[in-house]
């Protein structure tokens, strides 16, 4: 590796064995390193620093005596303020901002990382260089409480396991003394990691409390430094989990304190294959759990240690095995990803991916004195469009996927930082650099991973896949300093082309396309092509087509089946008989755990060739429902205001006695709408055996969900089944197939449209009076509770064209009809006899 590289990629420190670092306010380093398995402390010297770009502020401070350094370049933050006398600087910021009212450290015009990584940055170091996960002293610690409350309960025992295979169990009368021993025992193990599930949200805090209370030095730190408490923010959620980014941090010197929820979760919001955090539930997606005995409840621990405390410590010792399996997993690729990122491991747990490919940037460009560009003002641009091309059951199926795409096309077409940019963003030309450097690696250690050659091989290609898949990201995150949403908005208008390109070349080989996605194509395979022959055939097209780019057949040998839902939503049996689900419609985290078994269970019949299955199991399960079969715990789910409930008969519930009361109608409805789902698994034959012509056609018939994309008859079948028919013989067809009129109006607009032939009108010479203005006859809560409830996207609904539209007196009429009593019939009937279409309105749609 060139030298420039390595330190693009490593930094420039020579520093081995990191195992913690404390930096401080005035320039003093405390470092803590790992080598031939004793610690060895020392101390290091650097100066703090803060970035601005306002050339005033820097002029003013060096009039004042502060060191500011100018840095090359013509970039916005290009002025360094070295912050050594840190008394002196806080006291002239304080004078300087006393009548302004406002944080200087929340000014836009400054950028300050925190101390630690100015200190990894400025000296080039960084963690664990040198060791492998092994090498370091990790040890999950566990507390068993006799309540949640830290003020009036206490710590009865507690459970340690080291990943040197030391198990302890503490236990004590005297809480007094158990903590002391925790202390002791900590200081005796001396780990560098200290684990636990749930750590900052509990067992620190109760901890804390509990020391202070009998006023016992809360030493876990090296160097008898006590931990200390900061409100640190976390970016491991997904959009949706409506949860608080913040939590209480606590940093103990000399050690890294990890959270394996946190990890937990992250891993959860990449793969939404688990519907929570728990230890217990990771434990067992994890094939750890190894527990031959049923789980105590939480608020019965302390009375079954009464009886029984062998039992409790068999359980306790469970947990800290369970964390420190979890550990093994999810932790092994962000120790190895640290050695290339200035930051804290136990903050590289918890932060985005923003940080990661940045600080790496911002130490080569200060390495080099040279000036740190803004990010750029944030703006839309088009992103990946996925696409379900056909619904239904498919057999014999292969993914493409193309390698690396985004990386690979930011490399090729050189859409970095500096891509139609005036001013480089990126004169050192980092970005590109350093992710072809990371490519050309994470290659290397991929191929030693599959000849097996050391687990840490197989940890550094993750973790390097983590930076190189960042990259896209970071250049249309509107927190990134080396941002560019011209850059962005290319990596996917050419995705896009590639994609297309693979999707023709599948059809050509006489393969079905059935879904797209942002990095390839699932399709039907032909019956004389083989994954790896698809695959062959692909690469070679683009490789006269979009050089640098091909593909990977995801398996070598084909999947036995897929059922295609909807636009990123299908399951299929994969290569090892496995089923696999992607997709909130079938995984979705707010239901009951009944229904997803249920879909599961379904699922399974329909891909595994037992459709013929499919009404009997669903009737079995409705029997299931109806006669109280079933425990409230199979419904529960969680509340944020009343914790686990369920729907009973008097409203919501909370679940404490196990009672047998849930609202059967309520989820009845539930299960056959979730039936329903499966409609287009069936061919014509199979539908009418299984469901048209059967006795309980109408217990099959309450299903039907309008609010799919797709639903009960395709517009093709309806357009099929309505060929040459006049208009009362085309609705006659839509009510035999015992689709209300009103209904169908409401919410299958688009499939009317397919199928019955309205007439449609010029609206330019029509003789409508374009003079009444819709917008004057309704307010916008009004407005938008139509357009809502005709599922009308309402970014097109203001666009100039509907705008105009909707000054049309006969359309102003219909609005009225739908707001006042939403008689779809009537309104029907005066679009008819007008000769003003629906088709009218939904062209603009």
């Amino acid at each position: 590796m060139k030298m420039k590289e390595n330190e693009i990629l490593y930094g420039h420190g020579n520093l081995t064995g990191i195992v913690s670092v404390e930096a401080r306010a005035n320039g003093e380093v405390s470092i803590w390193r790992r080598v031939d398995g004793k610690i060895q402390k020392s101390t290091d010297i650097f100066e703090p620093f803060c970035l601005t770009k306002d050339e005033n502020i820097a002029n003013h401070l060096i009039q004042n005596g502060i060191k500011v350094e100018t840095l090359k370049g013509d970039l916005p933050f290009r002025f360094k303020i070295l912050m050594r006398n840190k008394n002196k600087i806080n006291r002239l910021f304080d004078d300087f901002y006393k009548t302004a009212d406002f944080d200087i450290w929340k000014d836009p015009r400054f950028d300050y990382p925190n101390l630690t990584s100015q200190y990894l940055i400025s000296s080039g170091n960084s963690y664990y260089k040198g060791l492998g996960f092994d090498d370091v002293v990790r040890m999950a610690m566990d507390i068993e409480t006799t309540g949640l409350n830290p003020e009036t309960e206490k710590v009865f025992l507690i459970a340690i396991s080291t990943n040197k295979g030391r198990k302890i169990i503490l236990e004590e009368q005297n809480e007094f003394l158990l903590l002391k021993k925790l202390a002791y025992t900590i200081q005796e193990i001396d780990p560098d990691i200290i684990e636990n599930h749930n750590i900052f949200g509990f067992d620190l805090i109760f901890l804390e409390k509990r020391f202070f209370h009998h006023g016992i030095n809360f030493n876990f730190g090296r160097s008898n430094c006590l931990p200390y408490e900061s409100y640190s923010y976390s970016d491991i959620f997904s959009a949706n989990d409506n949860k608080d980014k913040y939590f209480t941090r606590f940093h103990i010197a000399g050690r890294e304190v990890v959270d394996t929820m946190q990890l937990c979760q992250r891993y959860n919001s990449i793969t939404r294959v688990v519907k929570n955090a728990k230890l217990k539930d990771m434990a067992k997606h994890f094939n750890l759990n190894v527990r031959n005995e049923e789980p105590i409840p939480g608020d019965q621990i302390y009375l079954e240690y009464q009886k029984n405390p062998e039992k409790v410590k068999r359980y306790a010792l469970a947990d800290v095995n369970e964390v420190q399996g979890i550990a093994n997993i999810l932790l092994r690729d962000r120790f190895e990803l640290v050695k290339l990122v200035p930051i804290r491991f136990e903050k590289i747990c918890t932060c985005g991916n923003t940080n990661i490919i940045e600080y790496p940037m911002i130490r080569y460009y200060l390495k080099n004195s040279h000036s740190i560009p803004e990010k750029s003002e944030e703006r839309e641009y088009s992103g990946a469009k996925p696409r379900a091309l056909h619904v239904g059951y498919f057999e014999n199926i292969c993914k493409i996927d193309v390698a690396s795409m985004y990386p690979s096309i930011i490399i090729e077409k050189k859409f970095g930082p500096n891509y139609k940019q005036s001013i480089e963003k990126d004169p050192l030309d980092v970005f590109i650099n350093r992710l072809e450097a990371l490519k050309e690696m994470r290659l290397g250690f991929k191929k030693m991973a599959k000849n097996g050659v050391d687990s840490t091989s197989k940890s550094t290609e993750k973790a390097l896949k983590i930076i190189i898949n960042a990259s896209y990201g970071y250049l249309g995150s509107p927190n990134a300093k080396f941002n560019n949403y011209d850059s962005a908005e290319a990596v996917t208008t050419y995705a896009r082309e590639v994609v297309d390109g693979i999707e023709k070349q599948i059809a050509n080989k006489k393969c079905i396309p059935l879904e797209t996605d942002t990095d390839g194509v699932i399709c039907k395979l032909s019956d004389d092509l083989t994954p790896s022959g698809l695959e062959y055939e692909i690469n070679k097209f683009l490789k006269k087509t979009h050089p640098g780019i091909f593909v990977e057949a995801e398996s070598k040998i084909a999947w036995k089946s897929i059922y295609v839902y909807r636009t990123k939503n299908y399951a299929y049996i994969n290569e090892k008989n496995e089923l696999k689900i992607v997709g909130s419609a079938f995984h979705n985290k707010s239901q009951p755990i009944y229904f997803e078994r249920f879909t599961a269970e379904m699922l399974n019949l329909i891909l595994r060739g037992e459709s013929y299955k499919f009404k009997n199991t669903f009737l079995k399960k409705i029997s299931e429902i109806e006669n109280r079969n079933l425990s409230i715990l199979d419904f529960a789910k969680k509340d944020s205001k009343i914790g686990l409930c369920y729907k009973s008969l008097d409203g919501n519930k909370k679940v404490e006695k196990y009672l047998k009361d849930y609202d059967i109608e309520f989820y009845r409805k539930i299960l056959i709408k979730k039936a329903w789902m499966f409609r287009q698994c069936f061919n014509e034959v199979d539908y009418a055996n299984f469901i048209l012509n059967q006795s309980d056609v109408d217990l099959f018939l309450e299903g039907k969900t309008f609010d799919s994309e797709i639903d009960f008859k395709t517009p093709e079948e309806v357009k099929t089944m309505t060929l040459g028919k006049t208009l009362s013989e085309e609705l006659e067809v839509i009510k035999c197939l015992n689709l209300e009129l009103n209904k169908f109006v409401q919410n299958e607009c688009r499939l009317m449209l397919t199928s019955v032939k309205y007439k449609k009108v010029d609206t330019k010479t029509s003789g409508f009076n374009l003079e009444i203005s819709y917008l004057d006859e309704f307010n916008q809560y009004e407005e938008e509770k139509i357009v809502r409830f005709l599922k009308i996207d309402l970014k097109k609904w203001k666009t100039p064209s509907m705008s105009s539209f909707k000054k049309q007196e006969n359309f102003k009429y219909f609005m009225e009809l739908l707001l006042k009593d939403l008689n779809f019939n009537k309104a029907l009937s005066y679009i008819m006899t007008d000769k003003l279409t629906i088709a009218n309105l939904w062209d603009f749609c």
